[in-house]
Parts: structure tokens; sequence; C-alpha cells
């Protein structure tokens, strides 16, 4: 990993639970500051990450180093485990190499075990062409949130956004949570 943007710096807020997001995995949640979106969505579920600089500076390569910490712990107890990339917005331009990186690593190091989540106000339409970043991904809940399609009971939280299975190239409507 002697690559150079591993000491870029990114602002993150970590959480780790065995909340909704990671879908079907106990996970471990990476939220990335400063979102993207023109006009943001009424009621977003993370409006203090909508600016840049929020949370914790830190650099990919340190972010790495905490976040396997606390994957190895969970990985005694469950057999597989989500990272998830939220925010803000994950693929903004300043995130997008940090969640390539960060994806890339855990994939190639511990293969099956880790199933990688992003959750952006894209769809598949507005990510094609960010392909590399996303290679790493097995999951997407795109789309924007709108207030007037909330949906409580399932992920995703709105009825125009849907779940994107990136290894079968398939989109997945909902999933019931709990």
């Amino acid at each position: 990993m002697g690559n150079i943007l591993m000491t870029n710096e990114v602002y993150v807020t970590l959480q780790n639970s065995i909340n909704n997001d990671g879908l079907w995995y106990p996970s471990i949640s990476i939220y990335f500051s400063g979102c993207d979106k023109s006009i943001k969505c009424p009621n977003c579920h993370n409006p203090e990450l909508q600016q840049k600089g929020i949370g914790y500076k830190t650099t990919n390569k340190n972010l790495i180093d905490d976040i396997e910490i606390i994957l190895n712990r969970w990985l005694d107890i469950y057999p597989k485990m989500s990272l998830c990339y939220l925010g803000g917005e994950p693929l903004s331009d300043w995130n997008r190499e940090s969640v390539y990186l960060i994806a890339k690593y855990f994939k190639l190091k511990y293969k099956d075990k880790i199933c990688n989540i992003i959750y952006t106000w894209r769809y598949l339409e507005n990510i094609k062409h960010m392909k590399k970043y996303i290679t790493y991904i097995d999951y997407g809940v795109l789309g924007s949130f709108h207030e007037e399609n909330k949906n409580t009971n399932y992920i995703p939280s709105s009825t125009n956004q849907y779940i994107y299975d990136f290894v079968n190239n398939k989109k997945i409507q909902s999933i019931k949570k709990g």
C-alpha cells in the first residue's frame, strides 16, 4: 500500500453496529464529510455531514488501520461483515478516491468475509462514469431521499431509491428492516 494517496486527508466518522446499514450483515459504517448534491435532500439523514471538513481528520492509511482493528474483533464473532460508505456523499470528488482505496484494501485482504456497501444520492446512470471507484463495491443503496416517498419499514428509506447488486448487475427494490 505504498501509494502516495494513502496519506491524503479525509474527514470521517466511524460507527460499528448490527443496525440496518449493513443490509444483511453487521456493519462498520464510514460516514464521509461533505455532500456535492446541489439541492440537498430535505430531511437528510445526516445534515451535519453535508458540509466538508466535519468529523475526524485522518489519512486513508490511518482510517484503514482503525477500521481493521474494529473489523478483526467483529470477525471473531461474525463470519461476514459489511463496510458501509455513507455521508455526506462518499462519491463526491473529494471522497471517492478514499472510498476506492479502502474498499479495495478490505476486499482484496478479506475477500468473501467483507461486503462493501455504498449509500449515495446518485442513481446507477449517474455513476457509470465512476466505474473505477465502485470496482470493489458489492451493493449500492442508490438515489436521493424523497420525504414524500418515505418508507420507514424498508431499506432504502424512500420508494424512489433502490439497492443495486453490482456483483450480479441487478436491481433489488428494497429489503425489510429488522
